[in-house]
């Protein structure tokens, strides 16, 4: 018996098997490998989008699936322009836009409106729009959080210009304080200077976010004293204001309310920053989301609701 022949035969059948098997192998990783980089990467940047349909359950959010539908809804809705790689706004970069509040019309809210999550007031809140517009914007942000620097220095800038100039929306700026650092004093102090004037609530409100990344809990008093007196505020009055808190009740009020909403559609909302409510009065159509993303984004949840 040829033991040594039969030992080299097997051997061989071994060997051929485990090339064979390696082969398989990485003709599987390359597959897959090809896979994941040809699938696009998600465009939403916190905590995702949860627009609703018929005021229940979560819709989906696949853009080819939405996408044919959105086209048709939006024909005769105002339209608010796309961008590509850059946000631009009347033809500059968002970084060199000038907000300047006087050029829009401000006010404070009167009233409130239900929406399945709850009661959102508006009564005495501040906001920049018209106060005839069907389409109502809440949004609950924080000085601290950076990704509502992100959407105040450019996508807001996108929305006033397209929408709130127009007269086609009525936008409310909230507080919802989660990392008390740059909000224990901003939150207060915006809310001081709404009770000289309605602009001044929204240039503050800018000249902060614009700053995000200089001030902090030491230097924001003297900061916000050294801007009162450059932009003609009474700075008397407003830093009485500030070091006696006595905004503090309306702060709380935007709090309290955005930790009252219970929505099963949603259960997180609003439970991190910044967080938007978009609200049709006549229909009541609505869509809540949060988190930072692209303004085509958020104009397509604007537009859904007309």
């Amino acid at each position: 018996m040829d033991t040594e022949g039969n030992a080299v035969s097997i051997t061989l059948t071994v060997r051929n098997a485990l090339v064979l098997v390696f082969a398989a192998g990485f003709l599987a990783g390359a597959v897959a490998i090809s896979v994941f980089v040809d699938d696009e990467p998600p465009t939403y940047v916190q905590f995702g989008e949860n627009p609703l349909e018929d005021g229940g359950d979560a819709a989906p959010t696949g853009d080819s699936e939405q996408q044919p539908q959105q086209e048709e809804q939006t024909q005769d809705r105002p339209t608010a322009g796309t961008e590509d790689d850059e946000l631009m706004i009347d033809g500059a970069p968002a970084e060199e836009y000038e907000f300047d509040a006087s050029e829009f019309n401000t006010g404070l809210g009167e009233g409130s409106f239900e929406w399945p999550g709850g009661d959102v007031s508006l009564q005495g809140k501040p906001y920049i729009g018209s106060e005839e517009a069907d389409i109502v914007i809440v949004t609950y942000e924080d000085f601290d959080c950076g990704f509502c620097g992100e959407h105040n220095t450019g996508n807001f800038y996108k929305i006033v210009e397209e929408y709130a100039a127009e007269g086609d929306v009525q936008y409310f700026y909230k507080h919802f304080n989660t990392m008390h650092t740059l909000s224990d004093t901003g939150d207060i102090a915006v809310q001081c200077a709404l009770r000289q004037d309605t602009d001044a609530f929204w240039d503050m409100k800018n000249w902060i976010y614009q700053n995000q990344g200089e001030l902090n809990s030491a230097v924001i008093r003297s900061e916000i004293e050294q801007y009162s007196d450059q932009t003609g505020l009474d700075t008397e009055e407003l830093m009485s204001c500030i070091d006696n808190q006595e905004t503090i009740d309306s702060v709380e009020e935007d709090q309290a309310e955005a930790e009252s909403f219970d929505y099963p559609g949603n259960p997180d909302f609003v439970r991190g920053t910044p967080g938007f409510l978009i609200y049709n009065t006549e229909t009541g159509e609505y869509r809540e989301f949060m988190g930072s993303g692209s303004y085509d984004r958020f104009n397509n949840f604007i537009q859904e609701v007309y």
